[in-house]
């Protein structure tokens, strides 16, 4: 039977230092089309030069690229990683001047396109970098946030995924929030029709609820274990620190300096062994968070479009996953900050021996990366904040019809 769907269309600029990203957007883009096209008659399409431009003739490429690409687009996707592109006659790089472009028509009339603007903040080989592009992409980063613009960092292809899914998932909250149509306007052609490819039996919305609540059950706990191996450890410098500062003291004798120096060696031995714990743990936290978090996405892309704020167990279920996201980011930014000055103080420690300023190091470094891990966890918890709470102010849910273009 034939039927007619919203097409909202997604284009992307980008260097070519990103192009796993690039492919990832494409990725996220199908998927979320296999669960939407059928239950919201609702679909993506991507809008890139690669498939949208052809040979012609122009001031330069990117004018070509410009003539040739559609201008009315939905949502403005830009990617940059240590890259900033190739400059143009027009502005300093291809995607520079795409922006410009996009945000010209945003400030015209926000309400005809949105624009999410992403920046790889990974490391990389000194050797790769070109420091030139590099502070081009700084400056261009800085110059969003003077702006008033928003824009996310992201760590790897995985945490940009989600970011995607939940930023998409939103911008569909938004446009069926806003949304008004009469179903007795539209014919269906037979054009219209979306074939649904065949997938594997995926899980239900109960089955994601409980997965995603279990995850989490261990986040909260690995966070508790991380608290009381870094409280144990501070306990055991404080104790170092008091016999360090009693034998300074005592102007202390080549006998009880061989005995500071063995304590010292004892300590270093607590900070390895604590180092290891904590790459251990964070791997674990991670690993948990980014399942709990696929299935929290999961159920958002289940449900856009189908939350009704007249049905209260649907409402109590929606506040009581944002008052536990709540709690959650509440927690994530204690433990942060704790890590933090955690840190300060094994750093003001004096280098007395070797084997100590070798496990200072290996501590700093596993706390460094478990302080990404925490970071990106808070980002993602905060977008999904985000997503709950635009749930909640959703009004009732109306039978939906649809037009083949915005």
């Amino acid at each position: 039977m034939a039927r007619s769907e919203t097409v909202l269309s997604v284009f992307v600029a980008s260097p070519a230092d990103v192009s796993d990203e690039r492919a990832q957007l494409e990725e996220v883009i199908r998927e979320l089309n296999i669960t939407w096209s059928r239950e919201l008659a609702l679909r993506f399409e991507l809008v890139r030069w690669e498939t949208h431009a052809y040979p012609s003739l122009g001031k330069d490429a990117q004018d070509v690229i410009n003539k040739e690409i559609p201008n009315d687009y939905d949502i403005f996707v830009g990617i940059m990683g240590c890259k900033f592109g190739t400059p143009t006659n027009r502005a300093g790089s291809g995607t520079v001047e795409e922006f410009m472009r996009a945000k010209a028509r945003h400030d015209t009339d926000s309400s005809k396109i949105k624009i999410m603007f992403y920046f790889k903040d990974a490391p990389v080989s000194p050797s790769t970098i070109d420091l030139d592009q590099l502070n081009k992409v700084r400056e261009f980063k800085q110059s969003l946030g003077s702006e008033g613009g928003l824009y996310w960092s992201f760590v790897d292809v995985a945490s940009f995924e989600k970011l995607l899914r939940l930023h998409l998932t939103r911008q569909v909250q938004a446009y069926l929030h806003d949304v008004k149509i009469d179903n007795s306007k539209v014919a269906a052609t037979p054009s219209q029709i979306t074939k649904i490819e065949d997938e594997n039996e995926e899980p239900g919305i109960l089955d994601l609820v409980e997965g995603f609540e279990a995850r989490f059950q261990e986040v909260v706990k690995t966070s508790e274990r991380i608290t009381v191996a870094t409280t144990d450890l501070s306990q055991r410098i404080s104790f170092s620190t008091s016999e360090v500062n009693r034998l300074k003291a005592n102007n202390a004798s080549l006998l009880d300096r061989a005995a500071l120096k063995r304590t010292i060696d004892r300590l270093a031995t607590d900070m390895d062994q604590y180092a290891v714990r904590m790459e251990a743990e964070g791997a674990v936290f991670g690993d948990n968070f980014n399942k709990g978090m696929d299935s929290f996405i999961h159920i958002a892309t289940l449900s856009a479009g189908m939350f009704d704020p007249k049905n209260q167990t649907a409402v109590d279920e929606a506040q009581t996953a944002l008052a536990n996201i709540r709690q959650l980011i509440s927690g994530l930014g204690s433990m942060r900050e704790k890590i933090a000055g955690f840190c300060e103080g094994i750093r003001t420690w004096p280098p007395m021996t070797t084997q100590l300023n070798h496990a200072k190091r290996t501590v700093l470094m596993a706390l460094g990366h478990l302080t990404e891990v925490v970071k990106s966890a808070e980002n993602l918890g905060k977008e999904a904040e985000g997503g709950l709470v635009d749930l909640l102010q959703s009004p009732p849910n109306e039978k939906r019809c649809t037009t083949d273009s915005r």
